[in-house]
Protein backbone atom coordinates (compact mmCIF):
# COMPACT_ATOMS: atom_id res chain seq x y z
CA UNK A 1 0.00 0.00 0.00
CA UNK A 2 2.70 2.24 0.75
CA UNK A 3 4.09 1.62 -2.45
CA UNK A 4 0.68 2.75 -4.43
CA UNK A 5 0.71 5.81 -2.61
CA UNK A 6 4.75 6.78 -3.01
CA UNK A 7 3.65 5.96 -7.14
CA UNK A 8 0.78 8.05 -6.30
CA UNK A 9 2.30 10.81 -5.29
CA UNK A 10 5.06 10.88 -8.00
CA UNK A 11 2.68 10.88 -10.74
CA UNK A 12 0.77 13.63 -9.26
CA UNK A 13 4.42 15.56 -8.83
CA UNK A 14 5.40 14.64 -12.12
CA UNK A 15 1.98 16.45 -13.87
CA UNK A 16 2.36 19.38 -11.57
CA UNK A 17 6.21 19.48 -12.53
CA UNK A 18 5.30 19.25 -16.24
CA UNK A 19 2.61 21.45 -15.81
CA UNK A 20 4.96 24.17 -14.57
CA UNK A 21 7.49 23.74 -17.28
CA UNK A 22 5.07 23.98 -19.93
CA UNK A 23 3.59 27.07 -18.35
CA UNK A 24 7.06 28.88 -18.02
CA UNK A 25 8.22 27.50 -20.88
CA UNK A 26 5.14 29.50 -22.81
CA UNK A 27 5.20 32.87 -20.87
CA UNK A 28 9.02 33.05 -22.15
CA UNK A 29 7.81 31.53 -25.51
CA UNK A 30 5.21 34.60 -25.44
CA UNK A 31 7.45 37.10 -24.61
CA UNK A 32 10.17 36.17 -27.19
CA UNK A 33 7.68 36.32 -29.81
CA UNK A 34 6.66 39.97 -29.07
CA UNK A 35 10.31 40.92 -29.11
CA UNK A 36 11.67 38.85 -32.38
CA UNK A 37 13.06 40.17 -34.51
CA UNK A 38 14.50 43.15 -33.00
CA UNK A 39 14.08 46.13 -34.28
CA UNK A 40 17.67 46.28 -36.31
CA UNK A 41 16.67 43.29 -38.35
CA UNK A 42 13.30 44.38 -39.36
CA UNK A 43 14.92 48.31 -40.30
CA UNK A 44 17.29 46.23 -42.34
CA UNK A 45 14.57 44.62 -44.30
CA UNK A 46 12.13 47.47 -44.66
CA UNK A 47 15.25 49.41 -46.25
CA UNK A 48 15.67 46.90 -48.40
CA UNK A 49 12.43 46.47 -49.53
CA UNK A 50 11.52 50.11 -49.77
CA UNK A 51 15.15 49.88 -52.20
CA UNK A 52 13.99 47.79 -54.00
CA UNK A 53 10.78 49.75 -55.02
CA UNK A 54 12.55 52.36 -55.13
CA UNK A 55 14.47 51.14 -57.86
CA UNK A 56 11.60 49.02 -59.37
CA UNK A 57 9.56 52.57 -59.79
CA UNK A 58 13.01 54.59 -61.47
CA UNK A 59 15.01 55.79 -58.35
CA UNK A 60 14.90 58.60 -56.51
CA UNK A 61 14.42 61.18 -59.06
CA UNK A 62 11.02 59.75 -60.09
CA UNK A 63 9.90 59.83 -56.59
CA UNK A 64 11.33 63.28 -55.68
CA UNK A 65 9.33 64.38 -59.37
CA UNK A 66 6.28 62.77 -58.54
CA UNK A 67 6.09 64.63 -55.18
CA UNK A 68 6.86 67.59 -56.57
CA UNK A 69 3.78 66.99 -59.07
CA UNK A 70 1.72 66.20 -55.77
CA UNK A 71 2.41 69.41 -54.27
CA UNK A 72 2.02 71.27 -57.56
CA UNK A 73 -1.37 69.94 -57.47
CA UNK A 74 -2.57 70.82 -54.20
CA UNK A 75 -0.55 73.78 -53.72
CA UNK A 76 -1.54 75.10 -50.09
CA UNK A 77 -4.20 72.86 -49.90
CA UNK A 78 -3.69 69.74 -47.00
CA UNK A 79 -3.78 66.43 -48.85
CA UNK A 80 -4.25 63.41 -47.26
CA UNK A 81 -4.67 59.46 -48.52
CA UNK A 82 -4.52 56.60 -46.97
CA UNK A 83 -4.38 52.68 -48.23
CA UNK A 84 -8.19 52.26 -47.98
CA UNK A 85 -8.53 55.53 -50.50
CA UNK A 86 -9.55 54.98 -54.22
CA UNK A 87 -8.08 58.07 -55.29
CA UNK A 88 -4.89 57.05 -57.80
CA UNK A 89 -1.27 58.14 -56.36
CA UNK A 90 1.48 59.26 -59.07
CA UNK A 91 3.35 55.78 -60.27
CA UNK A 92 6.44 55.98 -57.97
CA UNK A 93 4.75 56.82 -54.96
CA UNK A 94 2.04 54.12 -55.17
CA UNK A 95 4.83 52.11 -56.38
CA UNK A 96 6.30 52.38 -52.48
CA UNK A 97 2.59 49.85 -51.51
CA UNK A 98 2.10 53.17 -48.69
CA UNK A 99 -0.41 52.82 -45.60
CA UNK A 100 -0.70 56.62 -45.81
CA UNK A 101 0.51 60.00 -48.04
CA UNK A 102 0.54 63.21 -46.27
CA UNK A 103 0.91 66.55 -48.48
CA UNK A 104 1.62 69.83 -45.87
CA UNK A 105 2.17 72.97 -47.52
CA UNK A 106 4.29 75.48 -45.61
CA UNK A 107 1.46 76.83 -43.67
CA UNK A 108 0.85 73.38 -42.02
CA UNK A 109 4.37 72.88 -40.84
CA UNK A 110 4.36 74.93 -37.96
CA UNK A 111 4.81 73.88 -34.63
CA UNK A 112 3.70 74.84 -30.93
CA UNK A 113 6.09 76.16 -28.49
CA UNK A 114 5.94 78.04 -24.98
CA UNK A 115 2.57 78.17 -25.78
CA UNK A 116 3.06 80.35 -29.53
CA UNK A 117 3.04 78.71 -32.77
CA UNK A 118 6.82 79.26 -34.27
CA UNK A 119 6.89 80.10 -38.18
CA UNK A 120 6.62 77.94 -40.19
CA UNK A 121 9.97 76.60 -42.40
CA UNK A 122 10.34 77.63 -45.84
CA UNK A 123 9.40 73.88 -47.33
CA UNK A 124 6.59 72.05 -48.46
CA UNK A 125 6.30 68.41 -47.29
CA UNK A 126 5.17 65.31 -48.89
CA UNK A 127 5.42 62.40 -45.94
CA UNK A 128 4.66 58.69 -46.93
CA UNK A 129 4.45 56.18 -44.14
CA UNK A 130 5.61 52.78 -45.88
CA UNK A 131 5.73 50.48 -42.86
CA UNK A 132 4.14 51.03 -39.02
CA UNK A 133 1.69 49.21 -36.63
CA UNK A 134 1.21 49.54 -33.31
CA UNK A 135 0.19 46.49 -31.11
CA UNK A 136 -1.68 45.29 -27.77
CA UNK A 137 -0.52 42.80 -26.91
CA UNK A 138 1.61 41.30 -30.00
CA UNK A 139 4.86 42.61 -31.64
CA UNK A 140 4.49 46.15 -33.28
CA UNK A 141 5.63 47.13 -36.57
CA UNK A 142 8.42 50.00 -36.26
CA UNK A 143 7.54 52.84 -38.46
CA UNK A 144 9.58 53.62 -41.30
CA UNK A 145 8.78 56.41 -44.24
CA UNK A 146 10.22 59.13 -46.48
CA UNK A 147 9.95 62.88 -46.39
CA UNK A 148 9.96 64.46 -49.26
CA UNK A 149 10.83 68.50 -49.33
CA UNK A 150 10.56 71.38 -51.56
CA UNK A 151 11.18 74.96 -51.23
CA UNK A 152 13.66 77.49 -49.77
CA UNK A 153 14.46 76.27 -46.89
CA UNK A 154 14.86 72.32 -47.74
CA UNK A 155 18.96 73.16 -47.49
CA UNK A 156 18.12 73.39 -43.54
CA UNK A 157 15.12 71.41 -43.45
CA UNK A 158 15.61 68.41 -40.74
CA UNK A 159 12.55 66.14 -40.09
CA UNK A 160 11.11 66.50 -36.86
CA UNK A 161 10.55 63.64 -34.04
CA UNK A 162 7.08 62.54 -34.21
CA UNK A 163 5.74 60.90 -30.76
CA UNK A 164 3.43 58.54 -30.51
CA UNK A 165 2.83 54.99 -29.76
CA UNK A 166 4.91 52.23 -31.20
CA UNK A 167 4.25 51.59 -34.61
CA UNK A 168 3.22 54.73 -35.56
CA UNK A 169 6.53 57.16 -34.39
CA UNK A 170 9.90 57.86 -35.64
CA UNK A 171 12.56 59.57 -33.86
CA UNK A 172 15.34 59.26 -36.31
CA UNK A 173 16.07 60.30 -39.71
CA UNK A 174 18.11 60.39 -42.17
CA UNK A 175 19.14 61.70 -45.75
CA UNK A 176 19.02 59.29 -48.57
CA UNK A 177 18.92 61.56 -51.95
CA UNK A 178 18.62 65.30 -52.72
CA UNK A 179 15.80 66.75 -50.40
CA UNK A 180 14.21 63.38 -49.20
CA UNK A 181 14.86 61.65 -45.91
CA UNK A 182 14.02 58.31 -44.32
CA UNK A 183 12.21 58.48 -41.01
CA UNK A 184 12.19 55.83 -38.77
Amino acid sequence: MADTVHKSKSRVAAIIGAFLVIWVGSYFLMEFATAWPPPSVERRTQRQKVAERIQASGGWEALRRDALSLMEQHRESFYGWDKRDTNALPASIAALKPMGVDYYPTKFLSEMKDGRFTDPPSVRLVRIRIFGMPSTGGHPTPYFGLEIVSGTGSKDYTPRRHEAVSGNRHMNYSRVAEDIYEIY
